[in-house]
């Protein structure tokens, strides 16, 4: 990796280029972490309703939810929770897409358990799709998706007889379009331009006499 001291007239472009590139790539999952949650009734403290997701439970216990304790979660204090027995317990929503727009799907899950099944669809379209998967602690997965409508689903489906899968860390950003790159460095170089344009212009004209002309000798 190279690195580059940035004189300050590049500093101003380059923050606003980082900031509208960050923009561009924000997660449009709700609380895609699980750590906003409210109390789940007559469950234990630990088991939570996660907001922005909405559950489907095959069974009378509670197979889905999120599980609060930092033991449990991959990054802060909760994660999803999925372990249907009389079928697949889900965690989904609704997402703000672009029809046609190219998106990265990525998320981190762990299980512990068999028989046991887990599916991730996106728009109807199937991602992963496993039965008895291993026993793991949580390892990242990543998809390439893109979307066909203006509200897309995105849908975790889990069963587990003896054990359960845990989700965290659920992330949707759009893929920045080639154009937003070329448009931002364009903008620095132009600005930068300017900049050394306006510096020129500002300079004074140092004139030296012509010390061998006659006129430099009489004076």
């Amino acid at each position: 990796m190279i690195s580059l001291p940035l004189s300050k007239g590049y500093r101003l472009p380059i923050l606003l280029l980082c900031l509208a590139i960050q923009v561009a790539s924000a997660n449009i999952v709700v609380n895609g972490g699980f750590e906003d949650t409210s109390p789940y009734p007559g469950q234990p403290s630990e088991i939570r309703i996660p907001t922005g997701w909405t559950m489907f439970d095959p069974d009378t216990p509670a197979s889905v939810a999120a599980m609060c304790g930092s033991s449990n979660a991959h990054s802060g204090n909760c994660a999803g929770f999925l372990a249907g027995i009389n079928g697949l317990a889900s965690l989904s929503q609704f997402l703000s897409t672009t029809p046609g727009e190219q998106y990265i799907l990525t998320f981190y899950l762990a299980a512990a358990g068999v028989p046991n099944e887990i599916v991730v669809t996106f728009g109807g379209t199937e991602l992963l799709n496993s039965t008895n998967f291993p026993d793991q602690p949580y390892s990242v997965h990543t998809f390439n998706i893109s979307a066909s409508s203006a509200s897309t689903k995105l849908e975790f489906q889990g069963s587990n007889l003896f054990g359960a899968f845990l989700l965290d860390d659920v992330s949707v950003t759009p893929v920045p379009e080639p154009s937003t790159w070329v448009a931002g460095l364009a903008s620095v170089l132009v600005l930068k331009l300017r900049r050394r344009q306006g510096r020129r212009g500002n300079r004074r004209e140092l004139v030296v006499p012509d010390l061998a002309s006659p006129e430099s000798a009489e004076r």
